[in-house]
């Protein structure tokens, strides 16, 4: 009878060791007080540790936010715990009410009329020292959105209306300087002399690098990324490369690495140079040789399991002490394939009594027999991120490793190996991570997602990778103002998804072209009607150079099931009705005559019409006589249109952070796709469904509904249109 397997041990996250660091007991924790609470556990000085469990707890009863135990880590660190002092430093007792931020934030702007948005936040900031900054950011956005801006168009047959400017964007001086300017080692006199004539050969001022690893698509959080990296080095006369860190062969393949170099291109990024981790594998070995022999290295023949469980109790495992011969004897043995995968690794020999767990000999080498999809079979052992990162950061001259604040745990080990090799010391930099509500951008659960068809592949256009968004309608121009909109800062950042869908707004309104769409029509048969007519219609209503585009009306046409109620109008209704005549955008007022039923079982309104202006003079004053208005519908002419399919996108969760609920799964949107599949489009339209601009296909606004793209899968036999935003702003 086999002996029992005994069970793995869990791995423990980075708040289950803060936990223990702190004691706190058993419970569930929000992200927020977790949050908190590694921040106390990071930056409480020791002078306050006899307090930590009171701190603790005052996080917990008085609910404290980020801001305010950041603020409550800075007092303690020039002053003593005192209770009553360390709340009036983390702001305790202060509220505000909406009301009174929206009322002072419309002051601001009416008292700052030409201030762009990050000077507004910034007045706003100081009066409001203790609000959340997402919110003021939101409250300050959507003031200065509300601003108008008054233009003097002159168009004939255009009615006169201001183009919309986009959003207020920081300046990019302003949005970078928070990066620093300069590496912050002391270089060796003659390792600083050849990186400065490096950087010359290249005409480059400094070097940044977007390094992702090819396991997946690009996503929203890779966009901020790559707007950190390639924009700075731009604006400070440098360049950037782009290094695939393949260093996983297993999860990584062709795919992935063709998508990335075509979405860093389509965002409009220009690439120094395409380099791969495994370009350095050769001189990666090499250097760990030597490591090795000056015994900085060591083979290790523990398991995984055990490799954890020392580094959690800060014991030296047993081949720490292994003569430099025999662990070279052993890693050209790994190199050879002589050992199994999971049995010996190599270990960089740094400190195992180390605060930092990174710290404790992480791994440099690891078996992995696999095929890579650069180098073939040559290798059977891998180097790991903290080995390989920060080396090839030092081989290709980078001045500035930016990367994002999940990696600051590891900023300690790269720059211990780096000064270890010797040579050129890179710099390394972090910086908060984007995160968007309403959606999740791991790419381990992104890959569930696709794995088990909760979405229809990476480029589902609810996603958030970059392809997804593209086939969605979100354009560079677009990604990258939200980018710099949302900017770099090292504090935690939660974006409203509404951000972005306002961004894409503001340029849309700007640049579509318009038309007159109907999603679930009901048709319209005039009975005195008999030839169509020719109305010239407005592209865009406030530019002119857009032209006019000719338009059918007909004997039949369609307008939107919502827009009619078959019996009497209520009070509250202002569409047609039976006993209420409507006015056509550009067209006629039309009165219900019949209700009919066609063979398909669908109803036709049956009406009359009139051209007259002294009719609709009537109508507009009989419909105020009952304190309604009379509205204009959008339609659309059965001979002038085509059936066309039209998704409506909404977001993939109903939870704002779909993190924070049980069941992540569960809490997708069921409406986050609803198909209209008897939608009507104009010809003209039609005739751009199958027309590709570049890699963007074409965009409408169709009236009244929102803005729409082409889909990549439409074609003359079926035209497919994707709702990129809505015209209302949920932001």
């Amino acid at each position: 009878m086999s002996e029992p397997v005994a069970a793995k041990p869990v791995k423990k996250t980075t708040f289950d060791k803060t936990r223990e660091q702190l004691s706190l007991p058993e419970g569930t924790y929000t992200s927020g007080q977790e949050s908190c609470f590694n921040v106390i556990a990071k930056k409480l000085p020791k002078s306050a540790i006899p307090h930590t469990a009171e701190i603790c707890n005052l996080v917990l009863s008085l609910n404290l936010n980020l801001k305010q135990v950041e603020a409550g880590m800075y007092f303690l660190a020039a002053n003593a715990f005192e209770l009553a002092a360390f709340k009036t430093a983390c702001g305790v007792g202060v509220t505000y009410t909406p009301e009174e931020i929206e009322a002072f934030i419309t002051d601001a702007v009416q008292k700052n009329p030409t201030a762009e948005n990050f000077k507004i936040l910034s007045i706003v900031s100081k009066q409001f020292p203790w609000a959340e900054a997402q919110k003021l950011q939101a409250f300050v956005q959507k003031a200065c959105e509300n601003r108008v801006v008054q233009k003097e168009e002159k168009a004939e047959k255009v009615q006169k209306a201001a183009i919309p400017e986009g959003p207020t964007l920081m300046p990019l001086e302003q949005v970078y300087d928070i990066i620093p300017k300069c590496n912050r080692y002391e270089q060796l006199p003659e390792e600083q002399a050849k990186h400065e004539a490096f950087l010359k050969s290249i005409n480059a001022t400094i070097l940044t690098r977007f390094p992702p690893e090819p396991n997946g698509y690009l996503h929203l959080g890779h966009a901020k990324s790559m707007f950190v990296n390639f924009g700075y080095a731009k604006l400070r006369g440098g360049k950037t490369y782009l290094r695939l860190d393949d260093t996983n062969p297993e999860k990584e393949n062709e795919e992935y690495v063709e998508k990335i170099k075509e979405m860093c291109k389509w965002l409009g990024h220009e690439i120094f140079q395409i380099t791969h981790a495994s370009d350095y594998f050769q001189r990666l070995y090499d250097i760990a040789e030597d490591l090795i022999v000056k015994g900085h290295c060591y083979v290790d023949n523990q398991t995984p399991e055990q490799v954890a469980e020392f580094r959690e109790k800060k014991m030296d495992p047993p081949c720490r002490f292994r003569p430099a011969e025999e662990s070279l004897k052993l890693f050209r043995e790994m190199r050879m394939g002589l050992w199994a995968e999971g049995t010996i690794t190599l270990r960089m020999k740094i400190d195992m009594k180390n605060a930092n767990p990174n710290m404790r000999d992480p791994i440099a080498y690891r078996i992995k027999f696999h095929d890579h999809q650069q180098s073939g079979d040559k290798w059977c052992i891998y180097p790991s991120y903290d080995y390989t990162h920060c080396l090839n950061d030092a081989f290709e001259n980078i001045t500035h490793s930016v990367c994002t604040l999940e990696f600051n745990i590891r900023r300690e080990s790269y720059d211990w190996l780096t000064h270890i090799v010797g040579g050129y010391r890179p710099m390394q930099w972090e910086f908060s991570r984007l995160n968007i509500t309403n959606t999740v951008m791991s790419k381990r659960r992104l890959l569930r997602l696709v794995n088990e068809n909760f979405v229809n592949g990476w480029d589902d256009p609810r996603m958030p990778t970059l392809v997804g968004l593209r086939r969605r309608g979100f354009t560079p121009s677009v990604i990258n103002q939200f980018c710099q909109l949302v900017g770099v800062s090292r504090n935690d950042q939660f974006i409203d998804y509404g951000l972005l869908e306002y961004v894409a707004r503001q340029e849309f309104e700007r640049t579509n072209d318009r038309a007159m769409a109907v999603l679930d029509p009901i048709k319209i048969e005039l009975a005195d009607y008999k030839e169509d007519k020719e109305i010239e219609y407005p592209l865009h209503p406030a530019d002119a150079s857009k032209g006019m585009q000719k338009i059918k009306f007909g004997k039949t046409f369609f307008i939107e099931q919502s827009a009619f109620m078959n019996g009497n109008a209520t009070p509250d209704f202002m569409e047609l009705a039976l006993d209420q005549p409507c006015a056509l955008r550009y067209g006629p007022a039309i009165y219900v005559k019949e209700v009919v039923t066609e063979k398909n079982g669908q109803i036709k309104i049956i009406a009359t019409h009139s051209w007259d202006a002294e009719e609709k003079q009537k109508l507009f004053k009989a419909m105020k006589a009952q304190k309604k208005t009379l509205l204009h519908l959008h339609w659309i002419s059965e001979n002038d249109s085509r059936v066309a399919e039209v998704r409506l996108y909404d977001v993939l969760f109903k939870s704002r952070d779909p993190m924070e609920v049980e069941d992540w799964i569960a809490d997708m949107n069921p409406n986050s796709l609803i198909v209209k599949d008897k939608a009507r489009v104009p010809k003209y339209v039609a005739e751009a469904g199958t027309q590709k601009d570049g890699v963007q296909y074409k965009m409408f606004q169709f009236e009244r509904l929102g803005f729409f793209v082409v889909d990549e899968q439409s074609s003359n036999k079926k035209l497919i249109f994707n709702r990129t935003v809505a015209l209302k702003s949920s932001f």
